[in-house]
């Protein structure tokens, strides 16, 4: 008779997350796992399948996590572009050393040739993109952005922005990557704002 799961495996497949991005999709090792987890790699591998399969959990988590974050309402009182700009830097959270950002370029090498992963990676995206579309429809439509703007265009242009930024920050060091991306993002608005 198997043994009762003492921890959620969703509580195991953030903290394998938190790992992956530091580490590397492809540098960690199941050893680095039950340091972080308290797991044994033979208790990881009968929970999770193989290494490959861990990945592809531990993103499927991550999935779930920002839709179920997207579908809150928002109960701020920050504008719409206020709260776009608190979107990407609480996405940019895990990123406090420019080497977690390689270990994020890390996942990138293996999302490009996985088909599974390119499809988990897309869907992530597709999950994020929807919800600034739908911020900056918000932001049209009470006068925070001009009318004329394309929602797509600028959709894009900032998931362009954000992560060129992070990659631009991990490479100059530029102090903390909060304050770096803020400034990013403001100088944008500010931009497409004062375009009429």
């Amino acid at each position: 008779m198997p043994r009762k799961k003492i921890v959620d495996d969703n509580k195991i497949l953030k903290k394998i997350l938190e790992v992956i991005k530091k580490v590397g999709a492809t540098e960690f090792s199941l050893e680095d796992l039950r340091e972080t987890t308290g797991l044994s790699p033979a208790t990881l591998l009968q929970r999770f399948g193989s290494k490959k399969n861990i990945v592809y959990k531990a993103i499927e988590l991550a999935n779930y996590d920002l839709k179920t974050n997207f579908n809150k309402k928002i109960l701020t009182n920050k504008s719409f572009i206020q709260e776009i700009i608190h979107i990407y830097l609480e996405l940019s959270a895990s990123f406090s050393h420019p080497n977690d950002v390689a270990g994020g370029l890390d996942i990138l090498k293996i999302d490009i040739n996985d088909k599974k992963l390119n499809a988990l990676t897309r869907n992530y995206f597709s999950i994020r993109r929807k919800k600034i579309e739908s911020l900056l429809i918000l932001a049209k439509q009470k006068n925070e952005l001009p009318p004329h703007i394309k929602v797509i265009d600028i959709t894009w242009n900032l998931e362009s922005l954000w992560q060129g930024s992070i990659v631009l920050w991990a490479l100059t060091g530029n102090g903390s990557l909060s304050k770096w991306l803020s400034q990013r993002f403001e100088s944008f608005f500010e931009a497409i704002s004062g375009s009429s």
